[in-house]
């Protein structure tokens, strides 16, 4: 390679054409007027006094120029519009002293900045992404840059940074069409990495020295068949960088785009280790002060792909994985070229851009962690909007639009940054000085050319250096967990409830194959998720096991029943030899743990213990439908409305999707129709869910129609345990069809990257893959045959019983019930919450009823039931604005969106006026004793008796309206033809909208749905909507269920018998009316599910009573 060093003495402020800035363009003296304002400016300067009182010297003449700058600033801006030459001498000399005084900083003066300056010709002032010589998208690397050995003319150069001049120097130039990117200084300010092609055609890393100009490879020759970029050094002298030597394609775009991890080399043992082993790419790897590496780690394991790029940080052997800032948000969407600012430990400056947006480039935020670590918590400072609080938006093209444009910063303290900018669409990218005081100083712009990736070279303390903690002989980690229930991620599962960890990991997406829409499961996951087997929790919440070292781990914490409590959509990996501690469950990073001796840390580390058999990829076939072949299939033998499918001996042949980003027909939907019908009665996190961590128990398997459909005697179907922990499993998954690779249909296309992940693997230290092994599909197994439980239909004939016919009768003509009402007097009442709140009650007349049906075999026997005295109810279920009054944090949560997010979130719950949900038993129960108090009344939860003759006023059809088959639509809301709308595309006009599919198909559109009635109500309504009962009480079918007091016991129903206490035997409470998502047969009068005490809910929600002494 060839050196070219030329010297060029600049003298700011005056004109010339070969002049460094750009200073030919009134545009550009407008800009730069505009980045001062007087007091502003006088903040930094008087700062920089303050703080370097002895070095800091401003030229005397600084407060003149300001003064002028307060004087004249807009008359000089529109002479310079005006063209007028005069107004162009005065500007250029007043930004000359004013340029000089802040450049006088004594962070930046008589140093050497280097720089890249990049030709770019005429496209200099449209440049961005990769246009500019960078990665060309967001989801991209080096590894895209396109033509990076040809089609480029830079070079290095230095910038003396000379109060009042700049002295440029080219360091370096490489050979004609060679890229250089990614400078990252040595701590003795002498050497430079950076990142270019070297050998084998590949990209290499390199180091300049500066003192000698000579450059030279740094990575190894060794390094044939993948790229090494985007360095930097340790303190130690080792390296660690960005590789493609995972061979991992990026999911989302069907394994399409070659991903990156994170290496470590030793120039001195020679010896190279894979450090991350992550689903997608982790980028911009720099040491943190403490000795630590910072870098930006792309995940989304059942998460919303655009908006899921977390800064993580671990020590230099790749011990101590964990999250920096940004786990669980939307915001920022992502977080490219961050680095740690001097003497903050706690603070980090970079670019928040977007994911389908324009590379690199966006907005220039200062984080601090102190201040939090989650959405724009952290954030203390947007550049250059001082003062403004940064709101954390959500949206894919997180930058797109907004100006100016930021790339690379390099900070000089928690003040002072130095940056790539381009103010507008029309500007040049040039490197400028900025400050959190919005001063935005010149320091090199040229027309044609874009000047990038600032660096300080000046000798620095080297970080400590971190003792590796790494047993390369080793071939495990040990995980010691102190108390599973510490941290919000079981908040509120009591303890004791926690019996197991299900420990997972996955087969992530090698090259030419991916995980979208369709390839894993119907609605995703996005990757094969393997079950490694379980490990025992103590009594104290603590556990102490061992795991594979480099190997993505999840865990799930399981109830008794082996269900999932939480599920982590994320994981962590251990390094060979390393000991993982955790407090607890997503435990506050900001918090100060308070170690304690725990039962398991006075025990061996477990080995994990098999589940049903070998590690192996979960695959539908081989563990949900031998269940169903035994317990199913002796009637779900036949293609039937009402009773699907469920053999194993048929696929689907017409699987598609309207959802852009959906896998293509080549190889997507390769699913038997028994899973094509199964799933859709698995509500779940789908492909992409709430970016915030889940409410515990938020997708139970409890809490989907196929396990309530079985809790609830279908049939008299009684599975084994194995075959429950097996459905739970599945369901805990998220419903995966696939359990290796090797049986999609595109599993040839991944024939190289798998070959080459096993050809560098000793290289790398990376454990041998068993992936593709799965046991043999039990054969022949025998249907157990199951007889309906026949039960006494119990009390069927009540004198004066029911009160009306709503079949016979239209609603006008309901006078019976009604009058019984108005009978009580005064049935109206108002209590008053505060701030303009009340609560609505109605009373409810005393009576007796037959409670109970035919219709479920928990429904019998019916039973007659005397309500012996009045009460009152509340006329609507308690909305959020109403349960606020009460708790002011209450948060209802989003309902999850189908398919992709791309920068939204899901459908709000939380309305004022919608009902509050996701409130335990033993909320609502709080919720009564805090109206009590504040009242002196007598609130609590409706019986279940109450509920129901509260409910049917009157009548003994199905709903208070009419049978089974009568239009709802203007009565309740239900799940009905309205819920075709989580049939939609969030890619509609480039990422920026969400666009209602309008006529889905079945696979689009798979909520077990009404398909006659549309009722309007898409998700909970506000309440009140829809037409009242004759007893004036609103949404007691659908909406959300309603919780009650009752225990979850058999019938016959007996007020007496302790179901109605306030401890219950089993922990078990019912819930009654259905929901928005329910179809009509599960929201009748008489329809029962039982949720835990605990428990807290999509769709339920709660109404009160209140009972007169």
């Amino acid at each position: 390679m060839t050196r070219l060093f030329t010297v060029l003495l600049i003298l700011s402020g005056l004109l010339s054409p070969s002049m460094l800035s750009a200073q030919d363009s009134w545009q550009s003296l407008i800009n730069r007027l505009t980045y001062y304002s007087p007091e502003k400016y006088k903040s930094a300067v008087n700062n920089l006094k303050k703080k370097y009182p002895d070095s800091y010297r401003p030229d005397a003449g600084w407060e003149k120029a300001v003064s002028e700058l307060e004087t004249n600033k807009e008359t000089l801006i529109n002479g310079l519009k005006a063209k007028d030459t005069k107004a162009e001498k005065q500007a250029t000399k007043l930004l000359q002293q004013l340029d000089a005084a802040l450049l006088a900083n004594p962070l930046l003066a008589d140093k050497q900045v280097v720089a890249i300056r990049r030709t770019l010709g005429d496209k200099a002032r449209k440049a961005m992404s990769g246009e500019l010589g960078i990665a060309p998208s967001n989801f991209q690397n080096n590894s895209e840059i396109g033509n990076p050995k040809g089609g480029w003319t830079n070079e290095f150069v230095s910038l003396n940074i000379i109060p009042g001049k700049i002295k440029q120097t080219t360091l370096y130039k490489p050979e004609p069409g060679m890229i250089i990117t990614d400078p990252e200084p040595h701590f003795d300010g002498n050497k430079l990495m950076y990142s270019s092609i070297g050998s084998s055609d590949h990209w290499q890393l390199f180091e300049l020295d500066l003192k000698t100009g000579k450059t030279r490879q740094l990575t190894p020759d060794t390094y044939k068949d993948f790229d090494s970029f985007d360095g930097c050094y340790t303190p130690d002298g080792r390296y660690i960088f960005c590789s493609t030597g995972t061979f991992l394609g990026l999911p989302c775009t069907n394994g399409g785009n070659k991903m990156c991890g994170l290496y470590l080399y030793d120039p001195q043992t020679k010896q190279t280790r894979q450090l991350t082993y992550d689903q997608d790419s982790n980028w911009d790897p720099v040491m943190l002060e403490n000795g630590m590496v910072l870098y930006q780690r792309w995940e989304y394991a059942d998460l919303p792909h655009s908006n899921s790029r977390v800064m993580f940080s671990m020590n230099p052997d790749g011990t101590s994985q964990s999250a920096f800032y940004g786990s669980n948000s939307y915001f920022p969407t992502s977080f490219f070229n961050a680095r740690p600012i001097p003497g903050r430990p706690s603070a980090i400056v970079g670019v928040a851009t977007g994911h389908h947006s324009v590379s690199r480039s966006g907005r220039l935020l200062v984080i601090d962690t102190r201040k939090g670590r989650h959405e724009a918590d952290g954030v203390v400072a947007e550049i250059p909007y001082a003062g403004r609080k940064v709101e954390p938006l959500v949206r894919d093209r997180l930058p797109d639009g907004v100006w100016p444009q930021f790339l690379q910063p390099y900070p000089l303290n928690d003040t002072y940054y130095l940056v790539s900018m381009k103010e507008s669409p029309e500007s040049l990218w040039g490197i400028y000085l900025v400050d959190t005081y919005d001063n935005r100083t010149l320091i090199a712009e040229e027309e044609n050319i874009a000047y990038l990736e600032p660096v300080l070279m000046e000798a620095r303390k080297a970080p400590a250096i971190i003792p590796d903690r790494v047993d390369l002989a080793s071939t495990t980690t040990t995980v010691f967990m102190q108390d599973v229930y510490h941290g919000d991620g079981l908040k509120g599962i009591p303890r004791g409830t926690v019996k197991k960890l299900r420990i997972g990991s996955f087969s992530f997406s090698p090259l030419n194959q991916g995980g979208l829409l369709g390839t894993i499961g119907m609605d995703g996951p996005w990757d094969i998720k393997r079950i490694l087997g379980e490990v025992d929790v103590e009594e104290d919440g603590s556990a102490m096991f061992t795991v594979p070292a480099n190997t993505p781990i999840f865990v799930q914490p399981l109830d008794e029943e082996g269900k999932a409590l939480q599920v982590m959509r994320s994981w962590f990996t251990g390094m060979p030899g390393e000991t993982l501690s955790c407090i607890g469950c997503h435990e506050d990073k900001n918090t100060i743990p308070v170690p304690k001796m725990t039962t398991a840390s006075k025990k061996s580390p477990q080995p994990i213990k098999e589940w049903y058999g070998k590690e192996r990829g979960f695959s539908y076939r081989h563990e949900v439908q031998p269940v169903l072949d035994k317990y199913c299939i002796s009637c779900h033998n036949q293609d039937k409305p009402g009773k699907p499918y469920l053999k194993g001996d048929r696929w689907i042949t017409d699987w598609t999707s309207q959802i852009s980003g959906r896998a293509g027909t080549d190889y997507g939907g390769h699913f038997t129709l028994s899973y094509a019908n199964l799933h859709r009665f698995v509500r779940r996190p789908g492909i992409e869910s709430d970016m915030h961590m889940l409410v515990p128990m938020d997708v139970h398997a409890d809490q989907t129609e196929l396990m309530q459909i079985l809790l609830k005697g279908h049939y008299n179907v009684q599975l084994d345990q194995e075959s429950i922990e097996k459905l739970a499993c599945w369901i805990d998954f998220n419903a995966p069809f696939h359990g290796r690779r090797s049986d999609i249909p595109n599993f040839p296309d991944t024939q190289r990257s798998n070959e080459l992940r096993e050809l560098y693997s000793d290289m790398f230290g990376t454990p041998k893959s068993t992936a593709e092994w799965l046991p043999e599909i039990p054969q022949n197994i025998e249907p157990v045959r199951f007889e309906k439980e026949k039960k006494p239909l119990g009390d069927t004939i009540l004198a004066k019983w029911p009160m009306y016919d709503p079949t016979q009768k239209g609603y006008a003509e309901w006078g019976e019930a009604q009058w019984k009402q108005l009978g009580l007097g005064n049935f109206q009442k108002s209590i008053p919450l505060g701030n303009g709140l009340t609560l609505e009650l109605v009373k409810v007349p005393a009576g007796s009823f037959i409670m109970g049906s035919d219709r479920h075999p928990d429904e019998l026997p019916q039973t007659i039931v005397q309500v012996d005295k009045p009460f009152w109810m509340g006329r609507f279920e308690v909305t959020n604005a109403q349960f606020r009054a009460y708790d002011p944090e209450h948060d209802s949560r989003d309902e999850h969106r189908h398919g992709y997010q791309f920068g939204r979130k899901g459908y709000s719950m939380n309305h004022p006026d919608q009902p509050a949900v996701r409130i335990s038993w033993q909320e609502a129960m709080d919720y009564c004793k805090w109206l009590s108090e504040k009242t002196g009344m007598k609130f609590s939860l409706p019986t279940e008796a109450q509920w129901e003759w509260a409910c049917r006023a009157g009548s003994d059809t199905p709903f208070w309206y009419g049978n089974m088959s009568a239009d709802f639509s203007g009565y309740a809301n239900l799940g009905d033809i309205k819920l075709k709308e989580f049939a939609a595309c969030t890619a509609y006009k480039f990422y920026e909208s969400a666009m209602v599919i309008e006529n889905p198909n079945k696979y689009d559109d798979w909520i077990p749905r009404d398909t006659t009635y549309n009722d309007g109500g898409f998700i909970s309504e506000p309440v009140g909507r829809y037409i009242r009962n004759p007893w004036d009480l609103f949404d007691m079918h659908g909406n959300v269920w309603e919780w009650t007091l009752s225990s979850y016991q058999p019938y016959p129903y007996n007020e007496n018998d302790g179901r109605n206490g306030v401890t219950s035997e089993n922990g078990k409470r019912v819930v009654r009316g259905g929901s928005w998502y329910d179809r009509p047969y599960r929201a009748t009068s008489s329809f029962r599910l039982p949720y835990r005490e605990y428990q807290k809910v999509y769709n339920v929600g709660f109404r009160v009573v209140m009972t007169e002494e």
